[in-house]
């Protein structure tokens, strides 16, 4: 099981009263219409009531979410099921219908909010404040309101390219620093030791070895 939630399937007759009480039986319990075939009522753990519809396309096995129980009758979400199914028949995939339409209208933004409402609970504190950090800052400003299917190459290739001469200004500004002269000191260090760096340049050393490093490498390999 994908979700790791435990869960249970029953044949039922479902009626407009029990699909408001039947339980949740170790975790989540799909009960299956006796009236409507691939038709079934979903109880959450957290007591959530959905009507859905399984049926199969392109050989797979196929789960469409037709509602909650407050938002439609029984008798609405049964039709609702046999047209699925229906359509299911003719070779259509509904499901996969409804995925597009829904990516469709989907920006980069909206999908960079769901990674992190799904995989931020599990990243570490300080990771998921770096990438929110970069996101934010980096990408969202060039590509949150665009459609992913609308970024082509040449729009990475772009960023690409910027956040390159970005960094190779970050870069000489950290070779500056390094290579200060000893007059360029404040007064009270003028007169110290001029091989002893003072901390922003030891600073300077430290980004540039960061900075260094894996080209040296690469150009070892």
């Amino acid at each position: 099981m994908q979700d790791g939630a435990a869960r249970s399937t029953r044949k039922v007759k479902l009626t407009d009263r029990n699909v408001r009480i039947l339980p949740a039986v170790s975790g989540r319990t799909d009960y299956t219409d006796e009236l409507v075939r691939g038709f079934r009522l979903r109880v959450g753990a957290d007591r959530s009531r959905v009507y859905s519809v399984g049926y199969f396309a392109g050989g797979r096995w196929q789960r469409y979410t037709i509602g909650g129980v407050g938002d439609l009758t029984l008798a609405r979400a049964r039709e609702a099921a046999r047209q699925i199914r229906a359509r299911a028949r003719l070779g259509e995939d509904p499901q996969a219908e409804k995925v597009s339409e829904r990516q469709a209208g989907q920006t980069f933004g909206d999908l960079i909010g769901l990674f992190v409402q799904k995989h931020g609970p599990a990243m570490r504190p300080l990771s998921l404040i770096e990438f929110q950090r970069a996101a934010n800052h980096d990408v969202l400003p060039v590509f949150g309101s665009r459609r992913p299917a609308d970024i082509t190459r040449a729009d990475i290739r772009s960023l690409l390219e910027r956040w390159s001469a970005e960094l190779d200004r970050i870069v000489t500004g950290l070779r500056l620093l390094r290579a200060a002269p000893v007059a360029a000191r404040s007064p009270e260090n003028r007169h110290s030791d001029p091989f002893q760096l003072r901390p922003v340049e030891r600073e300077a050393e430290r980004a540039l070895d960061l900075v260094d490093t894996p080209r040296l490498e690469g150009a070892d390999t």
